[in-house]
């Protein structure tokens, strides 16, 4: 964020992530196939690449040790 660059997932694909976790278990529980609606956007990995260093790898952030 403090850079402004876009992280690989959004917010939608967090949503959608839930929403398959929830429908695997009310599957399991009812025996049968649970329908799943929500979509997300196509993962961006163009800004993680363009944030990367050198070697290709990411800028570690201390402060998430």
């Amino acid at each position: 964020m403090e850079k402004g660059i876009r992280t690989v997932t959004r917010p939608e694909h967090a949503f959608h992530a839930l929403e398959v976790m929830l429908a695997a278990k009310r599957s399991s529980e009812e025996g049968r196939v649970a329908e799943i609606h929500s979509t997300f956007p196509d993962l961006d990995y163009g800004a993680a690449a363009a944030a990367a260093d050198g070697d290709g790898r990411g800028e570690h952030d201390p402060r998430s040790s």
